[in-house]
């Protein structure tokens, strides 16, 4: 599939004599695909609808989709994952934005923690990178780019997300005597047979994933994630294995993890 996205566009379901020109970067992609005149290009809203097209040359220089026929709709059911996350430095928030992507990631929020470094996501980088890897991973949604939050706004977004039915799963460094444990992950993850995980259910709420920075939380934040864990069952603390993970390690290991689960629940 040759899939492109517009999400400046507010299209009908079935579009009559609409067309769509290719940019610069999609027209090199179509070369190396060798596609040729009247080959079916998808074009996505990045809001769960697709149309199908076909390609018209004009002497290999531009390039246009000619949208034809009723829109398909992405099927019910898909995770809404966002990430509340510290901005790692320099090429791995470039990784961390393409790899969130590609496993489904729907909302980003950078989040400035009492030991975060500053870091900021430039829109029109995001845009990009986001965009390409949907487009490779044939995804139906493109993830936004929300307002960074500081760390006296992480509580009121929180607990909002809670009351709405949001799960929210922090990500939380293992100690020292934890990391010598053989069971830490059965033990951090709190899931049995007879208890529903918040993986197990990510089809029928958002889930909120949230990532510290390197240096990992403050006993300021670790407070904070006492009081909603005590005030809200949606809430909950998880430890990925043995190992202290970078942001982007951390954030990409559980939302594969989430996805998987999404498929086999």
């Amino acid at each position: 599939m040759f899939l492109i996205f517009r999400t400046d566009q507010t299209w009908p379901d079935s579009p009559e004599e609409l067309s769509v020109d290719l940019d610069p970067g999609e027209i090199a992609h179509a070369r190396a695909r060798r596609l040729k005149d009247n080959a079916i290009v998808h074009v996505g809203d990045g809001r769960g609808r697709r149309w199908a097209g076909s390609l018209s040359w004009n002497e290999k220089k531009s390039a246009r989709v000619q949208l034809s026929g009723m829109c398909e709709h992405a099927a019910n059911g898909f995770p809404i994952f966002s990430l509340l996350s510290a901005v790692p430095k320099s090429s791995r928030k470039d990784w961390l934005i393409e790899k969130s992507t590609e496993l489904g990631l729907r909302h980003f929020i950078p989040a400035e923690f009492h030991r975060s470094v500053r870091e900021r996501i430039s829109p029109d980088r995001f845009q990009r990178l986001s965009r390409e890897a949907a487009a490779q991973s044939e995804s139906w949604f493109l993830p936004t780019l929300e307002s960074a939050l500081s760390a006296t706004e992480i509580q009121s977004f929180l607990q909002q997300k809670l009351e709405d039915g949001a799960e929210v799963h922090i990500l939380d460094l293992p100690d020292d005597s934890d990391r010598r444990s053989q069971d830490l992950f059965a033990e951090s993850s709190k899931v049995s047979k007879n208890e529903s995980s918040g993986a197990s259910r990510v089809g029928l709420a958002e889930v909120v994933i949230v990532v510290g920075p390197e240096g990992g939380f403050s006993d300021e934040d670790r407070k904070l994630w006492k009081s909603l864990e005590q005030n809200y069952r949606n809430c909950k603390s998880i430890q990925l294995g043995h190992w202290v993970l970078r942001v982007e390690t951390a954030a990409i290991s559980y939302l594969s993890y989430l996805s998987i689960s999404s498929v086999l629940n």
